[in-house]
C-alpha cells in the first residue's frame, strides 16, 4: 500500500525536527495500536469540506471583484455589494438553499449541499474569471467522483477511480484555487483507493446517522435535562426510554385542512387568497359576498354567504 506505516510515521516525525522540509509528519500517531489500514476517512466529512473550498473559492474571487470596482460596503450595506449579493440571490432562487446550511434532508435522506454542486451557475455568477473552464470541470467532476464511492467497484474501476482522481487534485492546484492542496484532497487522491480496495463500498463507513444523533444529544442537552443534576445520565435515560417505547408509539395523525370560504380541501382561510367582502342587498337580507381567487386554480371561484 502506498501510506506509511506506523512505524514509519513515528521516524519520519522524529527526522522532521532535523529537517523540517524533507519530512511532512508533525506529530507521532494519537493511537499507535491502531493499524494504518484500519483508519478509513469519513466520506461525508470528506465530501462537505471539498466542497467548502469550492464555494470558498468563488465568495473570495466575488468580494475582491467587489473591492475592486469599489462596491465593498459596510455588513449593514450589504445589498450594494452587487456580486455578492447576486451569489446570495442565485443561493436562495435557483439552487433553493435559505439558510446556507449543509444538512440533511429528513425526506430522502440526501445532503442539501448536493443541490449547489448540481445547479451552480458560474457562467452567471463569475464569467470574467480567468480560470473559469477549469472551474466549471471541477465542480462538474467531483459530484461523480463522490457517487463513485457509493458502489461495488471492479480492480480497472477502482484504478480509473484513482487516476481521476489525481487528475481531479492537479486540476485544482491548476485553476490557481490554492498553492498547497488540503489534507482531505490527498486523502481522495492516494488514502481513498487504498481503502476501496480493501473494504470495497467505502460509504458503509460514512457518519451521517453519528452526526444525527450528535444534534439530538445537543438539543436533549438544552431542553430534556434538569440543572444541578447528571446531564449525561439524563440523556442515556431518556434514549434508553425512546428504544423501549419504540414498539409502543403512535405516529402523528395527518389532519386535512379544508377552507371555510371556498368550502376545498388542501388550503385554509388564510392561504385562500385574494378575499373581498362587499356588502350586497339580496332578497331583502343583508349579506357579505366574498371572492376567492384560488392560486393553483385558472378560475376564481365564488361564494355567497347569507346571515
Amino acid at each position: 500500500m502506498g501510506a506509511r506505516i506506523i512505524e514509519e510515521i513515528i521516524q519520519c516525525a522524529h527526522k522532521r525536527a532535523n529537517d523540517p522540509l524533507k519530512y511532512n509528519c508533525v506529530e507521532e500517531p494519537v493511537f499507535r495500536s491502531v493499524p494504518i489500514y484500519k483508519v478509513i476517512t469519513d466520506t461525508l466529512h470528506l465530501c462537505l469540506r471539498i466542497s467548502d473550498q469550492l464555494a470558498g473559492h468563488v465568495i473570495s474571487y466575488l468580494r475582491k471583484t467587489d473591492n475592486t470596482e469599489k462596491c465593498s460596503v459596510t455588513k449593514k450595506k450589504l445589498l450594494n455589494s452587487k456580486h455578492i449579493h447576486r451569489f446570495e440571490n442565485f443561493i436562495h432562487d435557483v439552487v433553493g438553499i435559505y439558510d446556507w446550511k449543509f444538512y440533511l434532508i429528513s425526506n430522502d435522506g440526501k445532503l442539501e449541499h448536493r443541490k449547489l454542486l448540481e445547479n451552480i451557475g458560474l457562467d452567471i455568477l463569475i464569467p470574467s474569471h480567468p480560470k473559469l473552464l477549469e472551474l466549471k470541470k471541477l465542480w462538474r467532476d467531483f459530484p461523480l467522483l463522490m457517487s463513485e464511492m457509493d458502489k461495488h467497484l471492479s480492480e480497472v474501476q477502482e484504478v480509473n477511480f484513482q487516476t481521476s482522481a489525481k487528475k481531479w487534485v492537479d486540476l485544482y492546484y491548476q485553476a490557481n484555487c490554492s498553492t498547497d492542496i488540503t489534507p482531505y484532497m490527498q486523502v481522495l487522491a492516494f488514502h481513498l483507493p487504498e481503502a476501496m480496495k480493501l473494504h470495497g463500498n467505502v460509504s458503509h463507513f460514512c457518519q451521517q446517522g453519528l452526526e444525527k444523533v450528535n444534534d439530538l444529544v445537543t438539543k436533549w442537552y438544552h431542553r430534556s435535562t434538569n440543572f444541578g443534576r447528571n446531564a449525561m445520565g439524563q440523556i442515556m435515560a431518556k434514549q434508553y426510554r425512546l428504544h423501549i417505547l419504540a414498539d409502543r408509539c403512535t405516529r402523528k395523525k395527518k389532519w386535512s385542512t379544508q377552507c371555510s370560504i371556498c368550502k376545498r380541501k388542501g388550503h385554509n382561510k388564510r392561504r385562500c387568497g385574494q378575499k373581498r367582502r362587499i356588502s350586497v342587498l339580496a332578497a331583502g337580507h343583508s349579506g357579505e359576498f366574498f371572492i376567492c381567487n384560488l392560486r393553483f386554480q385558472e378560475k376564481a371561484v365564488e361564494v355567497v354567504r347569507f346571515y
